[in-house]
């Protein structure tokens, strides 16, 4: 672990991690220590080769299964005719971008317009998942909460629009 603060200063006025004033310690149960001669943004630098590997083969199984769901409902074009399904659909979609877009952009910050790019596209296809997760939920509450005159003309259309944008 490697104990350091965010200089604003460095790189030209870029900004850039610095272990200045700031020493490793310790780790007592679990917990890494640092002492650190000035109050600013902290954090710990771990670069655990298992770390890495982990989170490559978890994004990677999870890539799999989110595009397994979408070609399934792709494949079996009647199973996919009901509201609940089509919601799930975007929201697997969504979330594979999101994966994607991660997995593929993870190591792309020496590039300031490649970094740019990911961040904003990750903040974007979050979103958007959040957006489906809460009409996933609202679609919940309406089958299950309100039950009689749930029936809403165009809901697809209505939904979609907001979920994307």
């Amino acid at each position: 672990p490697l104990c350091v603060y965010w200089d604003f200063k460095a790189l030209n006025g870029s900004g850039n991690w610095s272990t200045a004033g700031c020493r490793f310690n310790r780790t007592e149960k679990l917990t890494y220590i640092c002492h650190c001669q000035h109050l600013t943004n902290f954090a710990i630098l771990t670069n655990h080769l298992a770390l890495s590997v982990l989170s490559i083969v978890g994004l990677v199984l999870s890539i799999s299964a989110l595009s397994f769901v979408i070609l399934s409902f792709i494949s079996f074009r009647h199973a996919i005719s009901g509201r609940s399904q089509k919601v799930l659909v975007n929201l697997a979609a969504a979330l594979l971008l999101v994966n994607v877009t991660f997995l593929a952009g993870v190591n792309r910050t020496s590039d300031y317009t490649g970094c740019v790019l990911v961040a904003a596209l990750l903040h974007y296809f979050l979103l958007v998942s959040f957006s489906w997760m809460l009409i996933e939920g609202t679609l919940q509450y309406l089958r299950f909460v309100k039950v009689l005159d749930t029936y809403i003309e165009n809901f697809m259309l209505k939904v979609t629009i907001p979920g994307w944008s």
